[in-house]
């Protein structure tokens, strides 16, 4: 009966253990379609010809994840891709992912 308990308590603190590393760990969202989106709508709003637009998309889609994993290793956290309704904190950081992935491809021309 001891070693039952014995087992058990293990079994507890290890449980304990794994949940505050868990709380320990900060979360931040990325809204990759809203980033998308916003891309493409302010990308329309340029003098570029839609073969350039579509060039820069096809740069941007290939580059966001990038910058969402350079984001996650420079800052210690960990992104989740999610929608986001409303945001009045700074756990989204799907304007900073746009922002850094148009600026990595334009100085990738």
């Amino acid at each position: 009966m001891l070693k039952e308990y014995a087992g058990l308590l293990l079994g507890t603190i290890a449980l304990i253990i794994s949940i505050k590393s868990l709380c320990d760990q900060k979360l931040v969202v990325v809204d990759v379609k809203r980033a998308v989106e916003v891309t493409a709508v302010m990308l329309s709003k340029t003098a570029l010809s839609p073969g350039e637009q579509a060039r820069v998309m096809r740069k941007f889609s290939h580059q966001l994840p990038h910058s969402i994993e350079e984001y996650a290793k420079s800052h210690k956290v960990t992104v989740i891709n999610a929608q986001v309704f409303v945001s009045q904190n700074t756990h989204d950081i799907t304007s900073r992912i746009v922002k850094t992935t148009l600026s990595e491809v334009r100085h990738e021309k």
